[in-house]
Parts: structure tokens; sequence; C-alpha cells
């Protein structure tokens, strides 16, 4: 093994860091703090020179040249694909390439809990977080939800920080380049066809994200969706495994049954009446979180407290507004078709759905069983938009649009009293935006302009 992977010392030496993204600034910051010698490369071209001159020692714009070459780590940030010939070289001359969360996690020894899965991390995520509030804890968020976690690993050496918990959000992007990071707890949510842009088939992606269970020990717990098949056929890990399910099963730590959830003694934790998140998906991941509560001891106050506490991710089904009886739903996070089927099914009838992006090489055909009697239109717009009209053939009524503006218009002019207008793309959203944050912020901006002129200017459907 390479010698600083086998010591996880850094100490001058020469680093590449791959990404002057966030993820990647992050990670400059914390090898600067531990006295490496930094090499930033970043392809694209950027506008924040300054803080590239701060925190790396030398680098690059516009291209990720031999001088990557020329370090004994490359660290890379989760976003950027492999394939390039450089990391091949890389490859080829030994040098280790790691994730942003490997690094990080060579300098904590606060213990770990991981969530991964193809849907519902981010909402699971904010529940643990909620949940574990509750306690005296010292709770540290981060990860795939928006924070990295060499960003908490550098305020915690800072700080001096020797107690505590880490809940971190993964992705199979940045469970890729892993070699010691060990969650004490992980999640695996569920497991659905996703990224088959980077990973090009399914084995791929499913042996990335089980990555999260290469290294747990017998006294660490894997804790995992028992009712699908696909993590329970590629669990290979020492970790002892505890099934979670929404069905009666008194061998889980909590179930559902008649709209309300129980514990493993058939008492009562929480009526679905007093969560604020919508769908059995949803109630998927609030059992997920509470089995992990309980694996701590949490008492089901505290649970119940948390979970009371959480709100719908933002851009995660979020109602943002209603005008004429129509309500406006953002669900710019769904980035594949599985999370389409989620949000789909969260409503019964009257949905308008809005649909489009970059194409990741989902299969749309998996939508049409759920759209008789509960979609009246869908409405496409983006890159991908007659990829998923190709494969929507046998719904009639579909329409093409330009924009989200003109997506918007085209659904509100054509809904009834009644109606529901989601965004849930499934697709990523870089055809025409930065992330599925900036996605989001613009669905919610034309919907408010939209219903602004009506308020204001009482105009009808036919003279907008």
């Amino acid at each position: 093994m390479n010698s600083i992977l086998k010591n996880k010392s850094i100490k001058n030496k020469k680093v590449a860091v791959i990404g002057a993204g966030k993820s990647g600034l992050s990670a400059c910051k914390l090898l600067k703090k531990l006295e490496a010698i930094v090499f930033l490369s970043e392809k694209n071209s950027i506008n924040n020179i300054e803080e590239l001159e701060k925190y790396s020692d030398n680098f690059e714009i516009g291209i990720h040249s031999e001088k990557i070459l020329n370090n004994e780590l490359i660290l890379i940030s989760p976003g950027i694909s492999k394939n390039n010939d450089i990391f091949k070289e890389a490859k080829n001359k030994n040098i280790p390439i790691i994730s942003e969360l490997e690094f990080s996690s060579w300098y904590t020894n606060l213990p770990i809990i991981a969530i991964t899965g193809s849907n519902g991390k981010t909402t699971t995520t904010k529940l643990l977080e909620n949940i574990f509030r509750e306690t005296d804890l010292n709770i540290f968020v981060s990860g795939n939800i928006g924070i990295p976690f060499s960003e908490i690993i550098l305020d915690n050496i800072e700080k001096n920080i020797k107690n505590g918990l880490h809940i971190i959000e993964v992705s199979s992007f940045q469970l890729e380049d892993i070699h010691h990071f060990k969650p004490d707890i992980a999640i695996v949510l569920n497991i659905t066809e996703d990224h088959l842009d980077r990973y090009f088939t399914m084995k791929n992606y499913i042996d990335a994200k089980m990555k999260i269970a290469k290294n747990m020990k017998q006294n660490d717990k894997l804790v995992f969706n028992s009712e699908d098949d696909l993590i329970k056929k590629n669990i290979k890990t020492k970790a002892e495994l505890i099934g979670f399910s929404i069905n009666d099963k008194l061998d889980e730590f909590f179930f559902m049954k008649k709209n309300k959830i129980f514990n493993s003694k058939e008492k009562e934790l929480i009526s679905l009446d007093e969560i604020n998140l919508l769908g059995n998906h949803n109630i998927q991941n609030i059992i997920a979180a509470a089995t992990v509560a309980k694996i701590y001891k949490l008492s089901d106050k505290n649970i119940c407290s948390g979970i009371q506490k959480t709100s719908p991710v933002e851009y995660r089904l979020q109602k943002i507004n209603e005008i004429n009886q129509i309500s406006f739903f953002n669900d710019s996070k769904s980035t594949n078709v599985d999370s389409i089927l989620v949000a789909i099914k969260s409503f019964k009838e009257n949905l308008i759905l809005i649909l489009g992006g970059r194409d990741k090489g989902g299969d749309f055909k998996k939508i049409i069983p759920l759209l008789a009697n509960r979609v009246r239109y869908i409405i496409i717009f983006g890159e991908s938009r007659n990829i998923i009209k190709d494969q929507l053939t046998d719904f009639n009524q579909i329409y093409i649009t330009e924009s989200m503006h003109d997506a918007i218009n085209f659904s509100y002019n054509n809904a009834k009293p009644g109606d529901s207008i989601l965004l849930s793309p499934g697709c990523t959203s870089y055809d025409m935006y930065d992330n599925f944050e900036h996605r989001g912020k613009d669905f919610n901006l034309e919907v408010n302009k939209l219903i602004s002129i009506k308020n204001e200017k009482k105009i009808g459907l036919d003279a907008y």
C-alpha cells in the first residue's frame, strides 16, 4: 500500500486537488492546515482566482494537465469522472486517487453515521439531525447534503472538538474512491436505477453504493431496507445487519400499521397525522432514522420530537404556492426516474407533471403504469425532451416547451381548480442550470411571478 494511504500523513506531501468547487476548496483549506503542498486543478473557467491563490501553492485553470502527475496523492471531487486519460496515467504510476470523504475521515475520532441510497438521503439525514439534536451530543452534519466533510473536520480541529457525532450523507460518487473510510453505522435506504450516464451498468452503480460497507467491522451496524432485493443480494460486510421496513414485522425496531408507527413492543411512536413529510417513501426514511436512534438507545420521546420537527427538504416535494385552487409543488431534487415514481405516488389524481433536463440513461417507461387516473398532462423541457417523449408514446397528453417559464405558464393555462402542478424532472439540471437548487429557485421564481401577475392584473387565462 502507498505510504501516504498507510500512514495517513500528508505533512509536506505534494497533493493534487481536482476540482475547485465547494468540496475541492474545502479540501484545500484542510490540506493547508495540515501543511501539505497543494496543487489545484480546475478544468472549467472560474472567477474566484483569489481563493485559488489563497488555498493552494499552485493551480491551473481550463485543463487537467500532466502537472497532476507530479504529486504523491490525488484528491478528486465527487462530480469529476476518472475517465480522463490523466487519471488512467496516474493509476499506471501508482499515484493513489482518493475522495474528499476518504481524506477527511483520517482526521476525526468521532463516531460516524453515514447515509446512502438512490433516493431519500437528504431527508433521512435531516431526520437524524433533528432527532439527535434532542440529546446533549455535539452534532456535525455534512457530505452530499451540501456541507463538505472537510469543512467540518477543519472546524473540529481548530476548535479542538473531542466529543460529538458525525452524520454524513454520502453519494456513490463520494464512495468510489474510499480506502479506509468506515462508518460506525451505515444506512442503505434503497438502490434504484441512477447515474447510468456515469456507471453504464447497474452492477457498477450498485458496487459503488455498497462500498459504504467495505471497511465495516463486526461491532459496526449496517441498517438496510429489508424490502429492497438489490440491497439484500449485494450486501457484503462484517457489520451486524439490521433491517427496517414499514410493514408489520415485529422483528424490526419499528413498523407502520393503521396510520401510525409503532415500536417493536407495539407501543405507538407517532401518528402519521403528526408528520410533515408526504408519502410512504418518507415513512421508510423515518423508520430508518428511528432505527439508528434506537441503536443509540435514544428514547421514543426524543425520536418522536425530532420527527415532528422535520419539514420537507427544500426542492423535495415542497409546496410552493397556490392560486385559484391550483397548487405548485417543487421537486427539483428529483434527478432520476425512480424519484419521479415516488413523487407521482404522493398524489392521488389531477396532476400536471413537468419533466426534463439532462438525461442520465433512465427508463422513463417505468412511470407509464402510474399515469392513468393520476396525471392529466406531461410537460417536457430541456436537453432530454425528445428522449423522454419517445419513451412515453403510450401517453397522449404530452407537450414540449422551451423553458421553465413556458412550462409553468402552459401548465397553469391548462389546469383547472383542484389540480397540482409538479416539477419532478427525473434528470440532472446541468443542461440549463448550475445545479438542482438553481433549477428549483427558477421554478419558484416563475411560479411567484405568474401568481403576482394574476393577482395584480386580474387578467384571464386567454389574455396571459
